[in-house]
């Protein structure tokens, strides 16, 4: 039981790094604030792309260009409700 206990909190561990990693990759390419770190390598990109699903038929381009539209999208429902 204590290693399948270890083994989800592994699994989410995994999937919360590649979720950061990820959203780094995505802020640095929108240029969205500034960042002192080296960029990663394009094979931790591809690994956590992977992880969590995400099609490498989905250009860090096309997400480049959606990102602000969904996030205006976001902003204005949030504004409707209140």
């Amino acid at each position: 039981m204590h290693s399948t206990i270890n083994l989800k909190i592994l699994y989410i561990l995994h999937l919360k790094a590649s979720t950061l990693h990820f959203s780094d990759v995505l802020a640095n390419t929108i240029q969205l604030g500034s960042s002192v770190e080296k960029p990663f390598s394009s094979k931790l990109e591809e690994e956590a792309r992977e992880n969590l699903g995400i099609s490498e038929k989905i250009s860090l381009f096309d997400l480049k260009q959606k990102i602000p539209e969904t996030c205006d999208e976001t902003v204005s429902l949030f504004l409707q409700t209140n």
